[in-house]
């Protein structure tokens, strides 16, 4: 018999919408051409990516869009929200938004 806890080792995998991975493509070259220390970016983005395949359910609910079960994480170093959803096997990333907008993505 497994444990409650037997499932928080477990990662699921994560998958981008081309849309999740074109704004991810965008904001990477910007912190390339525009910061001194563009590595912060990508270790951002991988803590991120780490704590949404292992506790997905750690991310705010987001209910301001219409899809359901939608959740996002906050990346301080780069002031951005990763938006996603989740089931039992994967992650999927729908969208790397900055938090300085004045709204969400439009999903």
């Amino acid at each position: 018999m497994s444990s409650p806890a037997s499932g928080l080792d477990e990662r699921r995998q994560v998958r981008f919408t081309v849309t999740a991975d074109e704004q991810v493509e965008r904001q990477w070259q910007w912190w390339q051409d525009n910061r001194d220390y563009p590595h912060v970016f990508l270790a951002d983005l991988a803590d991120a990516l780490d704590r949404i395949a292992t506790l997905p359910a750690s991310g705010t609910l987001y209910l301001e869009s219409g899809v359901p079960n939608l959740r996002r994480v906050y990346m301080v170093g780069i002031g951005s929200h990763l938006y996603y959803t989740f089931d039992d096997q994967e992650v999927l990333v729908h969208a790397l938004w900055s938090a300085r907008r004045q709204h969400g993505p439009h999903l």
